[in-house]
């Protein structure tokens, strides 16, 4: 009981100092997000490590690239034109290429490497979804 009544009393008092705070720390979700993905030319979804990187981090490449590009054509990111997205992607994943284990076995086969984005947006209660190919490179990466 005392040690309820003393972090009671040290919260109230602390206020808004993190990590005590009134305020949710997400008070507000935005009714939009995307995801992307790498597949093969099967459509059969790659194993990042292969790539030696992660969802999130081909993600963050991608919308920097987008951010920029939406910044330059002065829309919001999600308006930006499909087709330059699409050279984006390609820079995005031609970004990963030379990482790429190439003595993996679950890389074997594989003739051409996918972006994929799914857009989701809430309308009510229901999600719409939205799944598109952004990008492809063949594998292994011809020079040119």
């Amino acid at each position: 009981l005392k040690v309820m009544l003393v972090v009671l009393v040290a919260g109230l008092v602390a206020q808004e100092q993190y990590p005590l705070s009134h305020y949710p720390m997400y008070a507000k979700f935005d009714d939009y997000d995307y995801y992307v993905y790498i597949v093969d030319q099967n459509n059969k979804p790659l194993a990042l490590n292969v790539m030696r990187t992660s969802g999130g981090k081909v993600k963050k490449t991608f919308n920097r690239k987008v951010k920029v590009a939406a910044k330059k054509a002065d829309v919001r990111e999600r308006e930006l034109d499909r087709k330059i997205q699409g050279k984006l992607g390609v820079e995005t994943l031609e970004s990963y290429m030379g990482q790429i284990r190439s003595n993996d076995p679950r890389i074997e086969g594989v003739t051409e490497i996918r972006l994929i984005r799914v857009d989701l947006e809430a309308e009510g209660v229901d999600i719409k979804k939205d799944e598109w190919q952004v990008a492809a490179v063949p594998y292994p990466l011809q020079s040119s």
